[in-house]
Formats: C-alpha cells, sequence, structure tokens
C-alpha cells in the first residue's frame, strides 16, 4: 500500500509517534550554517510531515492530539497557532 492511500487515521497515529522521536527544536540552539547538519527545516521536526502532500497535511491538521505539546520556543505566533490546532485535547504547556 502506497502512504498517499493510507486513511488518515492511519496517518495521525504515525505521525504521533513521528512527532514523539522528532520533537520542534529551539530557535537559538541550533545555526543556519549550510555546512552543518542543521538545517532551518530540521528545527521544525515532525511538522515537516505537513509539508510531504495535501493528503498528509489534512490528516495532520485533522487530529488535534498531534497539537497538543504547545512549545513557544519557535515564537508566540507558533504557540497560539499549536494552542488553537489542539481544540479540545489536553494540552502540555513548554516555555
Amino acid at each position: 500500500m502506497h502512504a498517499a492511500t493510507l486513511p488518515p487515521e492511519i496517518l495521525a497515529h504515525i505521525f504521533v509517534f513521528t512527532a514523539v522521536n522528532e520533537p520542534f527544536r529551539d530557535w537559538d540552539r541550533f545555526t543556519f550554517d549550510l555546512d552543518s547538519e542543521h538545517f532551518p527545516h530540521k528545527k521544525l521536526g515532525w511538522i515537516n510531515v505537513t509539508y510531504v502532500c495535501r493528503s498528509w497535511r489534512y490528516a495532520a491538521l485533522a487530529y488535534p492530539r498531534l497539537w497538543t505539546h504547545i512549545s513557544f520556543a519557535l515564537g508566540p505566533r507558533w504557540g497560539k497557532e499549536l494552542l488553537s490546532r489542539s481544540k479540545a485535547a489536553p494540552i502540555i504547556l513548554d516555555f
């Protein structure tokens, strides 16, 4: 089965495991040196799955549990966006 044909519920559960293994990174901890292994896209961690294709993005955006770790390390706008996407799911705040 091709990943694009997986049901959104299955994709969302896979993304939950990805979120645990690839969390957000603090913007101040890494440089943007192109010779470095720390490119800017690595700072977004698991959120990079939302850039793979439309079905992956919709699956991730529709699953509030993915957005429950509210990190302000990426800035206040990200924190507010994460909070709104978590809907009524229990949250964890990280300042």
